[in-house]
């Protein structure tokens, strides 16, 4: 099992032209399409189909919420795979 320690960030309007600028520069971003089962009333697990893999994953704990300036915002949650 993979334990994994994620934060989705979250900005309201339209990303800033040097944060858009910044993650080509200093990321790989990897192109792929991934298929998720819909769940609308479960948001402690997910199931989706990448790669022709099937992976399951499911939330062991919230950790709280970070903050970065005044707008921005991340939930840090710990998953298992």
């Amino acid at each position: 099992m993979l334990t994994t320690i994620e934060v989705r960030w979250f900005y309201p309007g339209t990303i800033p032209t040097e944060i858009e600028e910044w993650f080509p520069q200093n990321c790989s971003p990897e192109k792929r399409e991934d298929w998720y089962l819909y769940a609308p009333k479960c948001d402690y697990w997910g199931i989706k189909l990448r790669q022709e893999r099937l992976e399951v994953k499911w939330r062991k704990a919230e950790l709280g919420v970070l903050n970065v300036g005044e707008l921005i915002e991340g939930r840090v949650e710990k998953w298992g795979k």
